[in-house]
C-alpha cells in the first residue's frame, strides 16, 4: 500500500461522521487507489460539481443509505473562493469538514509543477520524503525533482542525442503524458544536447514517424547511420538497443523489408524476411502477447497499454487467410487467459476509475472534461465517435486513413467504456461528461446525446454555446451535413458515426467478416474526407468509440417476455431486483452480475459470462454489452496532419 494513499484514507473516519465534505481543489482524493481503499472502509466518493444532479443523487441514494447506516460518503468539491460555503446548506451543516491541498502535502515544492501530475506519480514522489528540499524550491528545481522521483528521468544525465532518444523512448513506450511544466523543463534540458525537441515530447506520433524513418535507414545501411552523426539514431547504442524488441512488440515501429546489409541478431524483430511464413510470425506475436497479460494488482495503465498491442494481434489474426487452427489457438491460448485476468481485475478496480481527474481520459465520460481543458476562445474541436468500433478494428481504420490522407499522424491512447457496454449507457455518458448514475430518466434511450452535449459545453469553464452533436450513418451523402456544421461557426462538434455498429449487427461471419467490411467502408472515402475537412477548417480532431465488440458464441436463448426490460445478445437489463436475482439463478454459470455503482438503482444488468451470448446455441455473432477487454477498452486518438 502506498504511503500517500494510506495517509489520505486515514484522514476520514466513519466513527466520527458518515458524511464528509472534502475541499479538494487538487483532486488528491480522486485517485483510483484512494477510492478503492475508502470503499473497503465503507466510504464512497461523490463529486459535487452540478448542484441539481447532486441533489437528485443525494435524495435518492445518499440520504437513505446514510440514515440506514449502510454507507458513509465523502463529498469532494473545489472550494474556489467560497470555501465550504459553496455547498448546499444541509450538507454544510451535517458534514464533517476536511480541507487538503498539494501545498499541505508538498510544502517545499512548487504547486504549479505538481497540479497536473497523475496520482500514481505523486505517490512516487511522496514515498521519497527523504529527498525533499530543506528550503522552498522554485519551478525548475521542483520540476527536476518530480522528473527524477516520479518519472525516473535524471535531467543532469541528459548530455547527448542518444540520451534524449532513450528518454523519449521511456516516455512514449510507457505512454506517459507529462504535464506542461515538465514538458517545458525537459525541452529546456534537451535543447542543450540536440536542439529543439518540444514537439517530440508533446506529440508521440511525430517522434514515432522520425524513429520509423531512422530504423529504415539503419536497416538499409545508410552512410549517415554508419557515421552516427548528430541527429541520427544509433540503434546499436546499448542504451537504445534494449528498447528495440518493445518498439516492435507494441507496434510503436513497424518492421521494414530486409536490406542488402548483414544485420545483428537483435535487429531481427524489426525486419520483414521475404521468405518468412506469415503463420510463423503470427505465432511469435501470439506468444509475445500471451506473455504480457497483466496479472494481479496491475494498474489501469498496464491494462490500457496491453490492450493496444493485444488489439494489433487480433487485427492480424482475423484476416481471411488465417488458418482455422491459428484462430483456435488464439481463443484458447490468448483470449481465455486475457478474459480471466481482466475479469478478476475489473471486478475490484474498474469502478474506482470514474472519479480520476481528467488529466487524460481513463473512462469515456472523462473525454469532454479533458477536451474542455484544451479549449481557448480561438480553439475548435471535432470529436468523432465511431459507434461500436473495437480497438482491433481501429487498427484497420488507421491503415485506411494512412493510405488516404497524406502525412496523417495519430497520437494514440485508449480508455475504458462504461458498464454495461451498450450504446444508450456508454454514448450518453460520453456526451454528458458524467457518470450514468445521474440520468436515470433517459438511460433507456439513445436520443439524448445532443442535449447532453450542449448542456455540458454550456456549463464548461470556457462556455461554448456554438456547439452541435451530429448523428450520421457514415456514408458519402452525410458529408454535406458535416461540412455545413463545421462551416456554420460551431466551435465544438461531436459526430456520432453509426456505420461500424450497423456493420457489426449485420455481420454473420464473425470478426473476419466484420474486419473486411470495416476495411471496405473505411477505404470508400467518407471518414478520410470528413476528417480531412475538419483539419482544413482548423479543428483539433479526436476519435473514439462508445464501446467495443466481441465475436461471441450462442449458449441458448433465454426468454422471459415482459419480465426483462431489455434483452440483448450479451446483456439483459431489469428494473426489479427480485426478478433480476431470479433470472441470475436461472441463468446459472451464464449470468454475471457486474460490479458497479455507476448505474441508477432501477437499471439492473446481467451480462453473459466468457464470450457467450443469449442467442441460439452454436451461432456466431459479433455483439456487445459484456465485460470483456474487447468490449470495454476503446480507442482515444488525436489526429493531426504533418
Amino acid at each position: 500500500m502506498n504511503a500517500l494513499e494510506q495517509h489520505l484514507v486515514e484522514r476520514l473516519h466513519t466513527d466520527i461522521s458518515r458524511l464528509w465534505a472534502v475541499a479538494d481543489a487538487d483532486g488528491l482524493y480522486r485517485s483510483d487507489v484512494v477510492n478503492r481503499l475508502l470503499a473497503e472502509k465503507g466510504i464512497e466518493i461523490v463529486l459535487y460539481e452540478e448542484p441539481i444532479a447532486f441533489r437528485f443523487f443525494y435524495e435518492t441514494t445518499m440520504r437513505p443509505k446514510i440514515n440506514a447506516g449502510e454507507t458513509a460518503y465523502a463529498v469532494l468539491f473545489d472550494p474556489g473562493n467560497e470555501g465550504f460555503r459553496c455547498l448546499p446548506a444541509d450538507i454544510y451543516e451535517q458534514s464533517q469538514h476536511l480541507e487538503i491541498s498539494l501545498s499541505d502535502l508538498f510544502p517545499k515544492l512548487s504547486r504549479k509543477v505538481l497540479v497536473d501530475v497523475e496520482p500514481s506519480i505523486l505517490s512516487r514522489v511522496w514515498e521519497r520524503s527523504d529527498a525533499m528540499p530543506s528550503q522552498p524550491a522554485g519551478e525548475r528545481e521542483s520540476s527536476d525533482l518530480v522528473l527524477r522521483l516520479g518519472y525516473r528521468i535524471e535531467t543532469s544525465l541528459i548530455e547527448s542525442f542518444s540520451d534524449v532518444v532513450r528518454m523519449l523512448l521511456d516516455l512514449h513506450l510507457n505512454k506517459q503524458a507529462l504535464p506542461n511544466h515538465l514538458v517545458l523543463r525537459l525541452s529546456e534540458v534537451a535543447h542543450k544536447a540536440c536542439g529543439d525537441i518540444l514537439d517530440f515530447i508533446r506529440k508521440p506520433a511525430l517522434f514515432q514517424t522520425f524513429l520509423q524513418s531512422e530504423w529504415q535507414k539503419f536497416i538499409h545501411g545508410s552512410d549517415r547511420m554508419k557515421n552516427s552523426s548528430q541527429g541520427a539514431v544509433d540503434f546499436s547504442d546499448p542504451r537504445i538497443r534494449v528498447y528495440v524488441d518493445g518498439l516492435f512488440q507494441q507496434g510503436f515501429l513497424l518492421p521494414v523489408e530486409e536490406g542488402g546489409v548483414s544485420m545483428p541478431e537483435w535487429a531481427a524483430t524489426g525486419i520483414i524476411h521475404k521468405h518468412s511464413p506469415r503463420v510463423r510470425d503470427l505465432k511469435a506475436q501470439r506468444d509475445r502477447v500471451a506473455s504480457l497479460i497483466p496479472k494481479g494488482e496491475s494498474s489501469y495503465r498496464d491494462w490500457l497499454n496491453f490492450a493496444s498491442y493485444y488489439a494489433q494481434l487480433v487485427a492480424e489474426c482475423f484476416k481471411q487467410d488465417t488458418p482455422p487452427e491459428e484462430l483456435s489457438h488464439f481463443w484458447s491460448e490468448v483470449w481465455e487467459p486475457v478474459d480471466l485476468s481482466f475479469s478478476k481485475w475489473s471486478a475490484t478496480h474498474l469502478d474506482t476509475l470514474h472519479n480520476l481527474p481528467p488529466t487524460r481520459p481513463v473512462v469515456l465520460h472523462h473525454i469532454p472534461r479533458f477536451l474542455s481543458r484544451r479549449i481557448r476562445p480561438e480553439t475548435k474541436v471535432a470529436l468523432f465517435v465511431l459507434d461500436g468500433l473495437a480497438l482491433c478494428q481501429w487498427e484497420i481504420v488507421k491503415e485506411c486513413l494512412r493510405s488516404h490522407i497524406e502525412d496523417i499522424r495519430f497520437n494514440e491512447d485508449a480508455c475504458f467504456a462504461i458498464i454495461p457496454s451498450i450504446t444508450n449507457v456508454c454514448r450518453q455518458s460520453l456526451f454528458a461528461g458524467e457518470s450514468p448514475a445521474f440520468f436515470s430518466n433517459s438511460l433507456h434511450r439513445t436520443d439524448s446525446d445532443e442535449s447532453r452535449w450542449k448542456a455540458f459545453w454550456g456549463s464548461a469553464p470556457i462556455k461554448s454555446t456554438n456547439c452541435i452533436a451530429l448523428n450520421i450513418q457514415g456514408s458519402d451523402t452525410d458529408l454535406p451535413k458535416l461540412q455545413a456544421a463545421c462551416s456554420a461557426g460551431n466551435q465544438i462538434v461531436g459526430i456520432t458515426v453509426r456505420m461500424p455498429d450497423e456493420i457489426m449487427h449485420g455481420s454473420k461471419l464473425g470478426w473476419i467478416g466484420m474486419g473486411q467490411q470495416i476495411a471496405l467502408w473505411a477505404s470508400q472515402g467518407f471518414l478520410s474526407e470528413a476528417i480531412s475537412h475538419c483539419l482544413r477548417e482548423g479543428y483539433e480532431v479526436f476519435l473514439t468509440a462508445d464501446h467495443g465488440n466481441l465475436e461471441s458464441i450462442g449458449s441458448g436463448s433465454f426468454s422471459e417476455g415482459a419480465l426483462v426490460d431489455r434483452s440483448g445478445e450479451r446483456v439483459r437489463i431489469y428494473t426489479d431486483a427480485t426478478i433480476r436475482d431470479r433470472a441470475l439463478q436461472d441463468l446459472a454459470w451464464r449470468g454475471v452480475l457486474p460490479v458497479t455503482k455507476q448505474l441508477p438503482g432501477e437499471f439492473l444488468p446481467i451480462v453473459h459470462s466468457g464470450r457467450g451470448a443469449f442467442i441460439p446455441a452454436g451461432q456466431v455473432r459479433v455483439c456487445h454489452g459484456g465485460l470483456s477487454l474487447d468490449e470495454m477498452v476503446v480507442p482515444f486518438v488525436e489526429i493531426t496532419k504533418g
